[in-house]
């Protein structure tokens, strides 16, 4: 995010992507070549596992991603500018709580940074913000919602913690509650080049620092006992020795802390805390830059100092870690894995630690200018923008069933391995899934059912309980479509395992209407017109949506989904078989 570009690069207006690149990438071949340790080695590309699908757009400056805990499926979106937007399950966007009025942006680094919703927000509608007020200074707040659940109370601040910055640069930011139930803050050394107040050793200040607070119970907080206060300094401090930490994140599985800390102008480190490890680490900012020597730059004393877990140097375009989130939720190819991000060059990659070597795998090569990840209620990953005013669903990219090196969303032939993909026909799938190229997609019959793929909606699906025995040598294939001749439309069917909307509705034109035929699912004959919209029932796949009267087939419902039901009826009455 903006607020991790090295200070010789900051500047109030986001350059474009294209220019930002070729400019980093020109100031990293002034710094001499480093070699990674074995334990660090550089990242590497791999085969895409992962893709991104738009879930937001129009966004101001998108620093955030939070869920809120309380089972709504929505997601809270921080604008740097001041407002928080909801988004919600149905992909609307609405204002959550707009503090604008009380937040100094866009100066440096400033603005609204982060929010963290209590743990308990479902009874107590609490929910916490970071930014940085008129004058500049940190401000830590609480707020509660109202009685609409998708509107905070901008009257209802109470303010928890404040605290100077020097400069408008290294705000840290973070917000986030760890599995112990107290607020984790993350704040930078206070900006400047190099930490020239030498904040980040001092442990009078809380710039450069992780800081533990309990905001659970007397006002305006508490400090955990479990705090390492034996050293002389402020309370709050957990650790220090950092220069912009952005971001923080626990593994929901194991309870590590994960720090990634934007470095100066050679390395970008991630340092992991053991669960439950509350021991007062000093992780080397200013005196070290990562594993590097940095004040003096030869010969420092690195004694006392935690070395990052790993690091990865400023080359190709690298600047600036986004820090992520350990995946425990869907996308098996990255469980496990920490998934994080570099501003200036977009590039996404995962970290895993096999047997005390960590390994960095670069996942996506993108246009964006990562400003934060996000996770919901089941884990699911995301990534904004920050240039763009977006944010992406970080989605699986296909599993490559035929080995051939190409993930079946880019495959024309996914069962059958064939890197050269010839398509002669231009029919869209490759000549090696065809019996007789030019004939029929998906010639071939790979259930062995005497109906070819292509005539399928689906194969090897249900049983015979389902709804009839069609298909004897692999119960029936949901339907077997007839042959596309007696089907205009017909597109054949799909290997997927999902249903052809197009396939489901030639279907029911070729069956047509006949009278007295068996209820539907909506408990009436296959030939009523209930909704008395001029088509029989049977002939649409789902009624009860509002249809479009110049669409024959009024195929336009906006769920999508198929009325499976009406077509297994309009199959009945059609008695047809794969032909």
């Amino acid at each position: 995010m903006l607020a991790s570009i090295p200070d010789r690069l900051q500047r109030e207006t986001p350059i474009s992507t294209r220019m930002a690149r070729l400019l980093f990438v020109a100031l990293a071949l002034t710094v001499p070549a480093l070699v990674l340790t074995e334990r660090n080695r550089a990242p590497v590309a791999a085969a895409p596992l992962i893709t991104l699908e738009e879930i937001a757009s129009g966004l101001s400056r998108p620093l955030s991603i939070v869920d809120a805990g309380d089972g709504s499926g929505r997601l809270f979106i921080v604008e740097q500018t001041g407002a928080v937007k909801i988004r919600h399950a149905n992909g609307s966007i609405s204002t959550f709580i707009n503090l604008a009025s009380k937040i100094s942006c866009c100066t440096g680094e400033r603005g609204l940074l982060d929010i963290a919703f209590h743990p308990d927000y479902e009874t107590n509608g609490y929910f916490f913000v970071n930014y940085t007020d008129l004058a500049g200074d940190t401000v830590i707040e609480r707020y509660s919602v109202t009685a609409n659940p998708n509107v905070g109370d901008p009257n209802s601040g109470v303010l928890i913690l404040t605290f100077e910055q020097p400069d408008v640069n290294h705000n840290g930011g973070d917000l986030v509650f760890g599995p112990d139930g107290y607020l984790y803050i993350g704040s930078g050394d206070g900006g400047g080049s190099g930490d020239p107040g030498n904040n980040g050793q001092n442990l009078s200040i809380l710039l450069g620092k992780i800081l533990r607070i309990d905001v659970s119970g007397a006002l305006p907080y508490e400090i955990p006992p479990e705090n390492p206060t034996a050293q002389t300094g402020a309370d709050e401090i957990l650790a220090y020795g950092l220069r912009n930490p952005w971001r923080l994140s626990f593994d929901a599985l194991t309870g590590e802390l994960y720090i990634a800390d934007v470095g100066q102008g050679t390395r970008e480190e991630v340092n992991v805390v053991a669960a439950g490890d509350s021991t007062l680490y000093n992780y080397g900012w200013n005196v070290m830059e990562g594993s590097l020597c940095f004040n003096p730059p030869t010969g420092c004393d690195p004694r006392g100092l935690t070395l990052p877990a790993f690091e990865y140097e400023h080359a190709d375009g690298n600047c600036s870690i986004t820090g992520g989130y350990v995946h425990r939720g869907s996308i098996a190819a990255l469980y496990g894995a920490y998934i994080f991000g570099d501003f200036c060059s977009g590039r996404i990659w995962e970290a895993r630690n096999q047997a005390g070597t960590w390994q960095i795998t670069e996942l996506l090569d993108t246009s964006m200018l990562i400003s934060t990840f996000g996770e919901d209620a089941a884990r699911g990953l995301y990534v904004a923008d920050w240039s763009g005013g977006r944010v992406y669903r970080i989605v699986e990219y296909g599993p490559d069933a035929d080995g051939d090196g190409l993930a079946d969303n880019d495959d024309n032939c996914p069962a059958i391995a064939n890197p050269a993909q010839e398509d002669t026909d231009a029919d869209a799938f490759g000549d090696a899934c065809e019996v007789a190229a030019g004939t029929n997609p998906l010639d071939a019959d790979t259930d062995d059912d005497g109906c070819e793929d292509g005539r399928e909606a689906l194969v090897l699906q249900f049983p015979p309980t389902l709804g009839g025995d069609r298909d004897p040598l692999s119960f029936w294939d949901f339907f077997d479509v007839p042959a596309p001749a007696l089907l205009p439309g017909a597109t054949g069917g799909v290997r997927s395992g999902a249903v052809s909307l197009a396939d489901v509705l030639a279907v029911l034109r070729y069956a047509g209407t006949t009278a007295g035929g068996p209820a539907n699912a909506h408990g009436a004959d296959y030939d009523s017109d209930l909704n008395a919209n001029g088509m029989i029932d049977g002939q649409e796949y789902d009624r009860t949506q509002s249809l479009d009267p110049a669409k024959p087939w009024r195929s336009g419902a906006p769920s999508g989904t198929i009325n499976l039901s009406d077509a297994l009826v309009a199959l009945a009455q059609a008695g047809h078989s794969c032909i």
